[in-house]
């Protein structure tokens, strides 16, 4: 069959790339947009040749003939608009953090449960090789046990997001946070898809030094998972330009390091004792939000509602991912180890 897909908010930075990705898949189709800036609403209409345009989303849930939702609004709308969707019938892709607190995650979650919708939100470094390529080794236990984790994601300034037409990313109260809430989710759930364990507590330091924001724009955190292990995250907004991304691994055997790419190779290098062995992974190039893994996560989220199977990366997982950024904030603001509960 081919999915008609709707697309819910375009006052955000990747919603014309889920337009272009979706491009890449022969079984879906974007037939709706829907915004409350109808000059933009018109302007991307017009780009993309989609003509079902709604000022309001709650019309483009009205229609019958929309299979899935994509839901790209500002975070603290997010889960008003995914449970009425699951209630309408439409299977929902909700941009991660999924909402800017974690009880709106727990609606979402219920109302997909009670509707039979698929719920998934994308938590896309899981479908990059050389992510793929580091679980695969440490499921063949390459580095023996994992005993820690270092996660860095540093990111250029926020002026990124009121010069792209999405300010509401800069405002706690509807964003919910800064680059911890916003980025640092990424290696939160890559370091739970790839360990198999959950995350137990959390300390942590945010501030706004940098740029004197209502959100953070400095984070630092160390997460203990079940098994003991502990991971240090370094996430900002303090990079003078674009990012500077790092994941080590360290395990009783052995230690993977790797430096992620937006484009161009990966580099990964596993050091065993004095051994140092070095791969290049290159991924393919295609147009849209996420490339190459927008695409392996939206044909795998397409199969499990053909199969009405379960989604690989589920409403738990953007609940528990956030669970562990709230933890973080409060460990910050009363100085000691918070329980995720």
């Amino acid at each position: 069959m081919t999915f008609k897909v709707g697309i819910i908010g375009l006052h955000h930075l990747h919603s014309e790339g889920y337009i272009q990705l979706l491009g890449n898949l022969p079984d879906a189709d974007v037939t709706a947009i829907s915004d409350g800036d109808e000059p933009l609403l018109r302007q991307i209409g017009g780009r993309y040749e989609i003509s079902e345009l709604y000022t309001d989303w709650r019309d483009l849930i009205r229609n019958s003939d929309v299979d899935l939702v994509i839901i790209l609004l500002p975070h603290a709308m997010c889960p008003d608009a995914a449970v009425q969707a699951c209630r309408a019938g439409k299977h929902v892709i909700v941009e991660k953090p999924m909402s800017n607190r974690s009880e709106g995650i727990l609606r979402m979650i219920s109302a997909a449960r009670d509707s039979g919708a698929k719920l998934t939100t994308p938590y896309l470094w899981r479908y990059c090789s050389a992510a793929e390529k580091i679980k695969e080794m440490i499921d063949e236990g390459r580095i023996g046990r994992i005993v820690a984790f270092e996660g860095r994601n540093v990111a250029g300034p926020p002026r990124r997001y009121p010069d792209g037409g999405a300010e509401w990313m800069i405002r706690k109260e509807i964003s919910g946070g800064g680059p911890l809430h916003n980025l640092g989710v990424h290696w939160i759930d890559l370091f739970r898809w790839i360990s198999g364990q959950e995350i137990l507590s959390v300390a942590a330091k945010v501030n706004s030094l940098t740029h004197g924001l209502e959100i953070e724009d400095n984070s630092h955190a160390l997460l203990v998972f079940e098994s003991g292990a502990v991971a240090s995250l370094d996430i900002s907004y303090s990079a003078a330009y674009g990012y500077d991304l790092f994941v080590q691994v360290r395990g009783t055997e052995g230690v993977i390091s790797w430096r992620p790419q937006m484009n161009g190779p990966s580099v990964i290098e596993i050091a065993r004792g004095r051994e140092r062995d070095v791969m290049e992974i290159e991924e393919g190039r295609i147009k849209g939000y996420g490339g190459v893994w927008g695409v392996k996560f939206l044909r795998d989220f397409l199969k499990a509602i053909e199969e009405d199977s379960r989604p690989p990366i589920t409403g738990e997982d953007g609940y528990r991912a956030l669970k562990v950024v709230e933890a973080a904030y409060k460990s910050s603001r009363e100085g000691r180890f918070v329980e995720v509960g």
